[in-house]
């Protein structure tokens, strides 16, 4: 029969850290593009466009913001993992405790 649950501390380390890493790049990109589009969206620029440029920064900047605030979910959502394994180190504790009580 499979156990109901395993938990390998360092598995969840290196997905946590993987994680970590990803939003951080991804954000970074996210900043690089943005940087890049504000260039080419400027008067004498590659895209510029006398009545329509500005407009299209601003969707560009909402877009970009709304990407670095869902990258950023990566880590609250990694955040969830500590909370698991800290769940399970207390039910081993009270598990323990409650046997010591009755022996």
């Amino acid at each position: 029969m499979a156990s109901d649950f395993k938990i390998t501390y360092e598995q969840v380390r290196v997905a946590q850290g993987e994680m970590k890493r990803v939003s951080d790049d991804a954000v970074t990109e996210i900043n690089r593009l943005k940087a890049k589009v504000d260039t080419l969206l400027k008067p004498g620029s590659g895209l510029w466009l006398r009545l329509s440029s500005d407009e299209l920064n601003a969707k560009y900047k909402t877009l970009s913001d709304d990407l670095a605030k869902a990258v950023a979910q990566i880590i609250v959502f990694s955040g969830q993992f500590d909370k698991i394994v800290e769940a399970a180190k207390t039910l081993d504790a009270n598990m323990k405790a409650a046997l010591a009580k009755s022996a």
